[in-house]
């Protein structure tokens, strides 16, 4: 699953691993030999995208209401703009993918608000470049607060 990830999401797939190896990079030590013991809360976040990742993906006008509504944590509202379908979802996470061919309920799934270009029509490629530029982009996606739960199950995909 995580090789179809790549083929279908190039640019973030490359962008992710790029920003890990730079987040692992900045905390070895000189000489060291073995990595840290535990991640950080930007790794952590960046495990999240990798595995339970998906992408929410709205137009500029809504990007914006959603991080707002997202940032005063009113999950209510947030899910009716979801379910609205103004908001395009996208599976990212190869996790996910795993766990719904094994017929298992995935154990995390973290919603990633995605900023689309206004000319993109593709999905796929506006959730690639989106996601690609958020992970670029190291003022954000540096903790897991930054996400959205989402239920992929619920009525309510918000929890």
């Amino acid at each position: 699953m995580n090789a179809l990830v790549w083929g279908t999401f190039p640019r973030s797939k490359h962008a992710l691993h790029a920003r890990q190896h730079e987040a692992i990079s900045e905390r070895l030590t000189p000489g060291a030999r073995t990595l840290p013991a535990t991640r950080s809360r930007e790794l952590d976040a960046l495990a999240l995208v990798d595995e339970g990742g998906i992408a929410l993906l709205a137009r500029s006008e809504f990007y914006r209401r959603l991080l707002r509504l997202r940032d005063r944590g009113d999950r209510g509202v947030l899910a009716a703009h979801l379910d609205s379908h103004a908001v395009q979802t996208v599976i990212f996470g190869h996790a996910i993918y795993e766990s719904l061919v094994l017929g298992v309920k995935p154990a995390v799934v973290a919603g990633v608000i995605v900023e689309a270009e206004a000319a993109e029509a593709d999905v796929l490629r506006a959730v690639d470049r989106g996601l690609a530029r958020m992970l670029q982009d190291r003022t954000v996606l540096r903790s897991p607060q930054e996400f959205v739960r989402v239920d992929l199950y619920a009525d309510r995909r918000v929890t």
